[in-house]
C-alpha cells in the first residue's frame, strides 16, 4: 500500500512544477603552480572541470567561477586571481544567490604544505588554511557543500571542514604526504567524461568521481614504478551515502514569475522549502532504514502535493 501511495503522489506531482533538480554553484581555484609544467597541468585540469560544468553538466556560466594564479594565462576563462581575498569574495557572491538545498562545489587545485601543525593551500600572497576556509564557508550553512582539496598535504583539511551535509575529498590522508599530487588530474577526468559512471545512469556521483580518481592515481604510480605517496580520502559523515547521492549540475528549477499575491508568494516559498527537504532526504537514502525512508518520503510528498493544490486554489484554480 505504501508503494502504491508513493506512486500516486509522484504522479500527482508530475503535473505540477513541484520537483526539479537542485542548482549547482561551482568555484574552481588554482593556486601557486611552481614549475611551468605543474602550472600548465593545473590550469588544464581546471579548464577541463570548468568546461565540463558548463557544456556537459549544464551549469549556467553565471554560476561558475575560475580563479587562477595568473589571469593573463587565459583571460577568457579565468575570472580573477586566486588570492585568499578573492576566494572570500566569490564565496560571498555564491552565498548571496544560492538557495537552501542548492549544491555548492569548491575545487582547489595546486600545491599544499604543512607546518606548525596546520596544512595550507598555497596561493599568491597569504596561503589558506583549513580553519580559515571553514570560516569563509560559514555563510553557506543551508547549502550542500562539495569540497575537493586536490593538493598535497590536504588531508589535514578534513577535520576543520567536516560538517553536516558536506562531502569532503582530500588528495592525501594527512598533512605529512607533501609530494606533488596528481589526484586533480584524474578527478577532472571523472567529471569531464563518462569513465567514472560505474552504474551507467548517465551521471557521475561524487563517490564515483572519487573512486575513479583514487584508482587511477594508484595505477599511475604503479605504471611509473614509484612508491605511492598520496592516499586520497573522502568524508561525508554518512559512510559515503551522501557522496553517492550527490551530483554536480543538472537543470535548475524552472523559474516562476514572482506572484503579486503575498499569499501565493508565501505558498510558493513553502513549496520550494519542501522540494529542498525531499532532495536532502533522497541523498540520505542509503543511510536510512527502508521503512523509515519510505515513510518520511511519503509524508513529504503528501505535503508537497497539498501545497501544490493550495497554490492552484489561491490562483483561482488555474
Amino acid at each position: 500500500m505504501r508503494v502504491v501511495s508513493l506512486l500516486f503522489l509522484c504522479a500527482a506531482l508530475a503535473g505540477s512544477s513541484a520537483h526539479a533538480q537542485e542548482t549547482t554553484h561551482l568555484l574552481v581555484v588554482v593556486g601557486l603552480g611552481g614549475e611551468a609544467a605543474s602550472a600548465d597541468a593545473f590550469h588544464q585540469w581546471a579548464i577541463s572541470v570548468r568546461t565540463a560544468a558548463e557544456k556537459k553538466l549544464g551549469i549556467p556560466r553565471a554560476q561558475i567561477a575560475y580563479l587562477g594564479e595568473k589571469t593573463e594565462r587565459d583571460a577568457a576563462q579565468i575570472d580573477g586571481r586566486s588570492t585568499r581575498e578573492s576566494i572570500g569574495v566569490e564565496i560571498q557572491k555564491i552565498a548571496a544567490r544560492a538557495r537552501p538545498g542548492d549544491t555548492v562545489a569548491l575545487v582547489l587545485i595546486g600545491h599544499g604544505s604543512a607546518a606548525a601543525g596546520e596544512a595550507r593551500f598555497n596561493l599568491p600572497g597569504p596561503d589558506l588554511s583549513g580553519s580559515e576556509l571553514a570560516k569563509l564557508l560559514e555563510p553557506l550553512a543551508t547549502q550542500k557543500l562539495v569540497l575537493v582539496n586536490a593538493f598535497s598535504s590536504s588531508g589535514d583539511f578534513l577535520k576543520p571542514l567536516a560538517g553536516k551535509n558536506r562531502v569532503i575529498v582530500a588528495a592525501t590522508k594527512s598533512g605529512i604526504e607533501k609530494n606533488e599530487s596528481v589526484f586533480g588530474k584524474f578527478w577532472s577526468e571523472a567529471i569531464a567524461g563518462d569513465v567514472a559512471d560505474v552504474d551507467k545512469d548517465g551521471r557521475v556521483s561524487m563517490a564515483e568521481a572519487f573512486d575513479y580518481a583514487k584508482q587511477q592515481v594508484a595505477g599511475s604510480y604503479e605504471k611509473d614504478n614509484r612508491l605511492l605517496t598520496e592516499h586520497a580520502v573522502l568524508e561525508d559523515g554518512q559512510s559515503g551515502a551522501l557522496a553517492r547521492g550527490t551530483f554536480l549540475g543538472g537543470a535548475a528549477r524552472t523559474a516562476e514569475a514572482p506572484s503579486g499575491d503575498p499569499r501565493v508568494a508565501q505558498l510558493e516559498k513553502e513549496r520550494r522549502a519542501l522540494e529542498d527537504r525531499v532532495e536532502t532526504l533522497k541523498a540520505q537514502k542509503d543511510a536510512l532504514q527502508a521503512d523509515v525512508y519510505e515513510k518520511e518520503l511519503e509524508r513529504l510528498l503528501l505535503e508537497l502535493a497539498l501545497k501544490g493544490e493550495a497554490i492552484r486554489a489561491a490562483k483561482g484554480g488555474k
